[in-house]
C-alpha cells in the first residue's frame, strides 16, 4: 500500500483532489438547482465523467491517461455553461432588478456555484499541463 502511493505524482494527487472537489460540486449542483427546476441531466453526466475521469488518473496509469486529462477539464466546462445557460433569467432578474424570466434562485449561490466550477476547470487544466510520471533517480 505504501508503494501505491509512493509512485504517485503531483499530477495524481491533484487529480484526486479534483475528483473529490467534483463529486462534492455534483452534489452541490443537484441539492441547488433541483427546487428551482435548473437542474439539467447533462449537466449531471458532464460532472460524472469529470469524477470518474479524475478517479481513473489517480489509480491508474493508463495509455490513454492524456486523453483523460484533457476530456476532465472539458466536461467541467460544459457542466458550466449549462448552469449558466439555465440561470440566465435568474441573472438578467438580478440585474434589472425585476422578476421577470428567473426562477427565483438566489444570485449569490449561482455566483458562488460558478465560481467553483471554474475552479474546477482550471484545476483540472493544470493537471494537463503536469507530467503524470515520476522521475527517475
Amino acid at each position: 500500500m505504501k508503494d501505491f502511493f509512493k509512485k504517485k505524482t503531483l499530477s495524481n494527487y491533484i487529480s484526486l483532489v479534483a475528483s473529490v472537489f467534483a463529486l462534492v460540486m455534483l452534489i452541490v449542483y443537484c441539492v441547488f438547482t433541483s427546487p428551482f427546476g435548473l437542474l439539467n441531466a447533462w449537466a449531471v453526466v458532464c460532472l460524472v465523467i469529470a469524477v470518474l475521469l479524475n478517479c481513473a488518473m489517480f489509480l491508474f496509469a493508463t495509455p490513454v491517461d492524456p486523453y483523460f486529462k484533457v476530456i476532465a477539464p472539458v466536461m467541467v466546462a460544459i457542466a458550466l455553461g449549462l448552469f449558466l445557460s439555465a440561470c440566465a433569467g435568474d441573472i438578467a432578474d438580478y440585474f434589472n432588478h425585476v422578476a421577470v424570466m428567473g426562477t427565483g434562485a438566489p444570485f449569490n449561490s449561482i455566483v458562488s456555484i460558478a465560481i467553483c466550477l471554474l475552479v474546477l476547470v482550471v484545476v483540472d487544466l493544470v493537471v494537463c499541463f503536469l507530467s503524470g510520471k515520476k522521475a527517475e533517480k
